[in-house]
């Protein structure tokens, strides 16, 4: 047996006792499946524990130790990509980029409006920009209403992207994982289309694309 069934969830054991966060926050999963995975996580681990090898693990640890009592925190730095929103941001040259950044983002603007019934200002001039407070204000709503593993995975998510935008429609299941990243790069793709992917855009890129891969992972098993 690798969980217990808990008031309030599943809790994940380790070497037959139940885990706790490093605060000592019984470390209580809201899925069974989620429970199952962290337990996965230290099945091969003995001493040394290296961070990289329990990304699970570490995801409910801070949703339970740090955002679930201070859900303000949280929401605070997933509005801060909501002010600066990638999606929101256009470039005034080259007219071919400014083009497909409207063809590409439009929509989840588009989606974003008929979810919270307001759409966000677009901007080609970053300088003084200030989003649209009614757009802060319905967002900071639907973000308080999440539990916080939730929350948590709304805030990574928009501090991955740099679009507060692209996180909601993640963990709606509007974007999927590779869809996410491609519009949140979507001016670093074009200019590789024109002179070649640089070595440090494709470190970095796959950097982003492992992290959102191991957050996609979280959000699945909250499901």
């Amino acid at each position: 047996m690798s969980v217990i069934e808990v008031a309030g969830g599943w809790q994940p054991l380790h070497k037959n006792k139940p885990m706790t966060s490093p605060i000592g926050t019984p470390l209580v999963a809201p899925t069974k499946a989620l429970a199952e995975a962290i337990a996965a996580e230290w099945v091969d681990i003995k001493l040394q524990v290296l961070r990289s090898k329990i990304p699970l693990t570490q995801y409910l640890n801070t949703a339970l130790d740090h955002v679930a009592p201070a859900p303000e925190a949280a929401t605070a730095g997933f509005l801060s990509h909501a002010e600066s929103d990638t999606l929101c941001y256009r470039t005034a040259e080259p007219r071919d980029l400014n083009t497909r950044q409207a063809q590409e983002w439009d929509p989840l603007l588009d989606w974003l409006e008929s979810e919270i019934g307001f759409r966000p200002f677009v901007f080609t001039d970053i300088t003084g920009m200030k989003q649209d407070q009614d757009v802060i204000k319905a967002l900071r709503k639907i973000a308080l209403a999440y539990d916080p593993p939730h929350l948590l995975a709304l805030s990574q998510a928009a501090g991955l992207l740099g679009s507060a935008t692209l996180a909601l429609a993640l963990l709606k299941g509007r974007l999927d994982m590779a869809g996410a990243l491609r519009l949140s790069m979507l001016e670093e793709l074009f200019q590789s289309e024109q002179w070649g992917e640089p070595e440090e855009m494709r470190i970095r890129r796959e950097d982003l694309q492992l992290e959102l891969t191991q957050l996609c992972q979280f959000i699945a098993l909250l499901a």
